[in-house]
């Protein structure tokens, strides 16, 4: 009987049809059944979605992607500007974003703003994409 249980949530998530369960058709790839299975919450008609390849609930939507969405723009952010070879300092000095700012942004608890991320991208000779994960 397949279910996931995310770590510290007191629900689980089954496949809303289980008779399309076909784990062997998947070449065994938990991974592709996770990802191409409809998931409901504790056997009921609350539908689920992915983020960071587990099912959640669908009112945690808008948080959840913030948070991987953030964390992946301030990896993105990070690499660019090691690929560089610069300090956040360089990069405060470069772009006028405060280093403290830049460290928070590229460990995903900040957010720049539009402005500061065109500097961002300009000064660092880069794009962003914003959205997926």
């Amino acid at each position: 009987m397949p279910f996931v249980i995310p770590d510290d949530e007191e629900w689980m998530f089954t496949p809303r049809d289980w008779q399309s369960f076909d784990v062997l058709a998947l070449g065994k790839d938990l991974g592709a059944y996770i990802q191409a299975t409809e998931w409901r919450v504790n056997n009921t008609d609350t539908p689920g979605f992915i983020v960071n390849g587990l099912p959640r609930l669908l009112n945690d939507a808008p948080v959840q992607l913030k948070i991987v969405a953030r964390k992946k723009l301030g990896e993105n952010i990070k690499a660019a500007r090691l690929a560089k070879g610069l300090t956040l300092k360089d990069l405060d000095a470069l772009t006028g974003i405060p280093y403290s700012r830049l460290s928070r942004i590229e460990g995903g608890r900040d957010n720049p703003t539009f402005d500061g991320l065109v500097r961002l991208a300009v000064t660092l000779d880069t794009t962003f994409a914003i959205g997926g994960y």
